[in-house]
């Protein structure tokens, strides 16, 4: 009963809203408030505090600013040594890696890719396809989902079929989805169109063809993700290279450079903080969870139910 009462509380974990109980409701809902509210009562409560006790304030602040000017030092550590990392294995084949410590192994396993899409351009989504084709890594293990939106319209399907008619031949299989709209209890947003993309993929290709779940490795992209060539090869011998690969996230440091010039400072600082914040996670494993584009086993993704669709960007929930 317990673990069954569990398995309940968890299903439904992601949307305070579809909570029966009240008291469960309100609970869920608070610790979804817990982190803004320590955050800007820290802010506020030193401004009002100051004016009755400004010499607790100020010893505050002294150990506050001791403490972040610790962790940056400790942050810029990581930074370096991950950029460091970065430029030694930028430079490696990983796919002959792979070749030479696990043979043939590697040809078993297929590669799932969902990119999903809403509106954007074909010129943006074209780019990231080309960046896929140009893998250092055998485009015939490749099943590439474009996740199209049923909500985008008659110009999204076009452009996907735009997309088909220039790539679909380069990879084992191109699926083109369309996700509906308003389907009850789900969200538009990332979440549930990749999740829609990756149970049509499983019923029509990886079902079909009898392809064991344990042998295909999913990976998500945003769809102006653009790999690195050896992306692929470097994904197969970390995932190789696990004691327990099925249960394992394989998280890429996302470099945002790809229109950076053409946008505001603020936009280019941002984007330049999120880079440098995800090579700094690569450095503390214990504190790295899903971002972004990612990789996992296909098995504990369909065991796990697939990805969230109630909440509009699903990134780490499923870490």
């Amino acid at each position: 009963m317990q673990e069954a009462a569990a398995d309940k509380w968890y299903a439904k974990i992601g949307n305070a809203l579809e909570i029966e109980n009240p008291g469960q409701r309100k609970f869920y809902r608070a610790m979804e408030m817990l982190p803004g509210i320590l955050s800007w009562g820290t802010i506020f409560g030193m401004l009002i505090l100051s004016y009755y006790t400004p010499a607790f304030i100020a010893i505050f602040i002294i150990i506050f600013d001791v403490y972040w000017f610790s962790k940056s030092v400790l942050f810029s550590v990581h930074l370096i040594s991950s950029y460091r990392e970065i430029k030694k294995r930028i430079r490696k084949n990983w796919l002959k890696r792979v070749e030479k410590k696990f043979g043939d192994t590697y040809k078993q396993y297929k590669h799932l890719i969902i990119l999903p899409t809403f509106n954007e351009p074909y010129e943006l989504i074209r780019k990231t396809f080309e960046a896929i084709v140009k893998s250092n890594y055998p485009l015939d293990t490749f099943i590439v989902a474009l996740a199209t939106e049923e909500a985008a319209g008659e110009e999204g399907q076009k452009t996907a079929q735009k997309i088909k008619e220039q790539f679909g031949d380069k990879f084992f299989k191109f699926l083109i989805t369309k996700h509906p709209k308003n389907i009850p209890g789900e969200i538009p947003g990332k979440g549930s169109n990749e999740t829609w993309a990756a149970k049509k993929a499983k019923e029509q290709i990886i079902d079909e063809l009898k392809i064991p779940y344990e042998k295909v490795i999913v990976s998500v992209f945003d769809i102006d993700t653009r790999p690195f060539p050896n992306y692929f090869g470097v994904l197969m011998y970390e995932f190789l290279s696990q004691k327990d690969p099925l249960k394992a996230s394989y998280q890429p440091i996302p470099v945002f450079h790809n229109n950076v010039w053409k946008l505001p400072a603020f936009s280019r600082i941002v984007a330049f903080s999120t880079t440098f914040w995800q090579m700094m996670q690569q450095k503390r494993a214990h504190k790295l969870a899903t971002f972004s584009s990612h990789s996992m086993s296909f098995k504990s993704l369909v065991e796990m139910g697939f990805w969230q669709t109630n909440i509009v960007s699903e990134d780490s929930r499923i870490f």
